[in-house]
Formats: structure tokens, sequence, C-alpha cells
């Protein structure tokens, strides 16, 4: 399932990212710096999904980690 993301705020650049995973000694994952780069969080458009076991979720936002 592919979930389109609505955003008001600018994407995030590498230099950001990078500063993010410096301060707190961590690095993220290659799939979500990508994902930050391109969105850097937002509102998906379907909010409602079920995984394989079958669960009801429900998902509002996704947050930024880049200030």
């Amino acid at each position: 399932m592919n979930i389109e993301i609505k955003n008001n705020s600018k994407p995030a650049n590498l230099q950001e990212i990078q500063s993010f995973e410096e301060e707190w000694n961590i690095e993220l994952p290659d799939d979500y710096k990508e994902f930050l780069l391109k969105t850097n969080g937002g509102n998906p458009t379907i909010r409602r999904f079920q995984t394989l076991d079958k669960k009801n979720h429900v998902i509002f936002n996704i947050y930024t980690s880049i200030y």
C-alpha cells in the first residue's frame, strides 16, 4: 500500500539530517532519510489501514525528525 503524504513544510536537507544524527548520536535508516529529503513529515491521505494480521490502525500524521 502506498500512502500519499500531504505536507505543508519544506523538505529537510542533507546537512540538517547529518546535524540531527550527530547531535543525537544515531544513524537514521537510509529509507527514512530519503523520506525526510522528499517530504519531511506530513499527513497521510489514507489514515486507516489494516495490517497482515487483520488489525486495524490509524495514522494521523507522520512527524518530522528534523527541526
